[in-house]
């Protein structure tokens, strides 16, 4: 039975919180999530399900997934009337997302306009241009992001990177509670260009910051 099937026969009307890491779904496996969560709304297997509020929180780490799945699930959810409309965290850690320029202007379109509040994206192979895109971009409320073990160093992103992101976020005004940066070599440097910032002080760079924590 493929991934995604097996995860929607195990969906409960009262469930809110999907934790299906380390499943093998890659990017097909999440657009077939996503119709079969269509399909589950349309035709309810019972009354129960007609008055389901939805997922508010989905952990997809280890699936191999990769920008167009991203894309898919961020798309849905800043639709309204999208199955993952109510989605506010999003665990997207240890996949293979690269965040290319070009997709990461259309993946920070989509956040923008989701209730979207925490973001995982630690642990992938991220574009250094598609990041600074990403945050000049971003006008989000969102309180949280991961973005440890993403090889983000000064060296990587460039002095004029690091600049860029620290002037999107001041200039946006975040609401920013958590950026975690653990495990991105010489991440002290980048921490010396965000330490001016108001949110500085309550930033935490601890690790699992994001960890999902059940229903």
């Amino acid at each position: 039975m493929p991934a995604a099937t097996l995860l929607l026969t195990r969906l409960r009307s009262e469930t809110h919180t999907l934790l299906a890491d380390d499943n093998q779904l890659h990017d097909l496996g999440v657009y077939a999530l996503i119709a079969g969560l269509a399909r589950r709304r349309d035709r309810p297997v019972t009354s129960s399900w007609e008055d389901w509020e939805g997922l508010r929180r989905i952990s997809l780490g280890g699936n191999d997934i990769g920008d167009k799945g991203t894309i898919a699930l961020l798309r849905d959810a800043s639709r309204q009337g999208g199955e993952l409309e109510t989605l506010m965290s999003l665990g997207l850690q240890h996949n293979r997302i690269k965040l290319r320029e070009r997709t990461a202007e259309e993946i920070v379109g989509y956040l923008n306009a989701s209730r979207l509040i925490e973001l995982n994206f630690a642990s992938n192979p991220l574009n250094p241009r598609g990041i600074v895109k990403f945050f000049e971009g971003l006008t989000a409320p969102i309180q949280a992001i991961d973005l440890c073990d993403c090889d983000l160093t000064e060296a990587v992103l460039g002095e004029d990177g690091v600049i860029a992101i620290v002037q999107a976020v001041e200039r946006r005004n975040f609401t920013i509670t958590t950026l975690d940066l653990e495990g991105n070599a010489s991440v002290e440097d980048m921490g010396g260009e965000f330490e001016y910032l108001d949110l500085w002080n309550d930033t935490d760079l601890g690790g699992g910051a994001l960890a999902p924590q059940g229903h």
